[in-house]
């Protein structure tokens, strides 16, 4: 810029920050002519650049963010162009926000370019040799950072890459799983031929999708199990899973399908329980009674509690009979105990990050610990004759609570 011009947006910018700031500078005409004489100015954007060094010289803290632009005239303020790798003009314009808004680059664009070398698709075996935690890529002159991650399409897998390692890890697994129940001998078809007449009606009566969902949910829960620990990623560590897989899934899978067709058989009868339930005087605890039983037997719910947790899921739903059979004798002390259950759900709620998790997979230790205190919280409520799994009451709540609070 000119001279005349630079300083007068020198000046202008003195006098743009909120009244705190300027108060603390001083008159702005005093510190313009040591500020155009600043090495910050020749080093920086003008903007960052008299901020570092009104900073420097004056000892107040200022940033560039402090300048309120709308204060400054329009014909001062520096004019900005966006230009790509081949010199090409995008834009240009004096609000640097809007440019940048405007001229982002497409991240989904840019992750499919730094993986088009690793990308694969329609895989049935393992076919990626090793698949590294992290790749990084410089497209178009701007340094890319993706997480490769096998990908679940229903019959197969593809290979591709997720902009962060949060999406990309529950991801991953549920890619493995697919892959390894590709690979080994589907345990279903025993398992539904040893069911009897009744738990057939009950795996076909699940809504959501009938017997074959219930079959593969278990089974893909049994795999999540069988394949704790590091993640699977070359050929060595996974043919080694399939082999090990192929030997404890059937035994695993006997176990589990028992646990789950137990649960579902209870939450029918407590369905069917609360379907009787017509009165406006417990039409409060049945909503919520209704709403347990989405969130115990919604789809997936082999996957959502893990193999190794279908009991506590059976003890839940028994819990659930036992709350609704008894509705009806006292529904005001059953609404002040789902005060107190709703009371717990709010505070884990609003002290432990991201809880409560739609996807189990992603869930951290705190937050599948918060489920776990809640369920097991609603037993000791509503069914106190059945013992629950764990230690739990208001006040261990209240102290787990706390630790996630400054």
């Amino acid at each position: 810029a000119a001279p005349g011009l630079r300083a007068d947006l020198v000046t202008a910018l003195l006098r743009s920050p909120a009244k705190p700031i300027r108060r603390q500078l001083g008159p702005a005409p005093n510190l313009v002519p040591r500020l155009l004489e600043a090495p910050e100015l020749a080093e920086q954007p003008i903007l960052e650049g008299v901020a570092a060094a009104v900073t420097r010289i004056t000892g107040v803290r200022v940033t560039a963010a402090d300048w309120e632009l709308t204060r400054v005239p329009l014909h001062l303020l520096p004019r900005y162009r966006v230009i790509d790798e081949n010199g090409t003009v995008l834009g240009e314009g004096r609000d640097l926000a809007v440019l940048q808004r405007a001229h982002a680059p497409d991240r989904a664009a840019m992750l499919a370019r730094a993986a088009d070398d690793i990308t694969v698709t329609g895989a049935t075996t393992w076919t990626f040799g090793t698949i590294p935690a992290t790749v990084q890529r410089v497209v178009a002159g701007v340094p890319v950072t993706a997480y490769p991650a096998l990908m679940d399409r229903g019959d197969s897998v593809d290979l591709g890459v997720l902009p962060d390692a949060d999406a990309a890890t529950p991801t991953h697994l549920r890619g493995v799983r697919r892959l390894v129940a590709l690979a080994v001998p589907n345990p279903a078809p025993r398992g539904y031929s040893g069911l009897d007449m009744t738990a057939r009606l009950i795996l076909g009566r699940y809504p959501q999708g009938g017997a074959q969902a219930v079959l593969d949910d278990c089974r893909d829960a049994c795999i999540d199990f069988l394949l704790s620990g590091p993640p699977v990623r070359d050929e060595a560590a996974f043919s080694a899973a399939v082999r090990r897989i192929t030997l404890e899934l059937p035994r695993r899978y006997a176990a589990a399908l028992a646990q789950l067709v137990a649960a579902l058989g209870l939450a029918w009868e407590a369905e069917r329980a609360a379907e009787a339930l017509r009165s406006p005087v417990v039409a409060e605890s049945v909503a919520d009674i209704r709403s347990e039983l989405d969130r115990l037997v919604g789809p997936g719910p082999a996957t959502r509690y893990g193999a190794e947790q279908l009991p506590d899921l059976r003890r839940y739903l028994q819990a659930l009979v036992w709350r609704v059979t008894k509705l009806p004798d006292d529904p005001a002390a059953d609404r002040r105990r789902l005060e107190l259950a709703r009371a717990a759900e709010q505070h884990m709620a609003q002290a432990v990050p991201g809880w409560p998790v739609a996807d189990p997979m992603a869930a951290g230790e705190p937050q599948r610990t918060a489920r776990r205190m809640v369920d097991e919280y609603r037993v000791s409520l509503f069914a106190q004759h059945i013992r629950t799994a764990v230690p739990v009451s208001e006040r261990r709540i209240e102290k787990f609570v706390a630790a996630f609070r400054p």
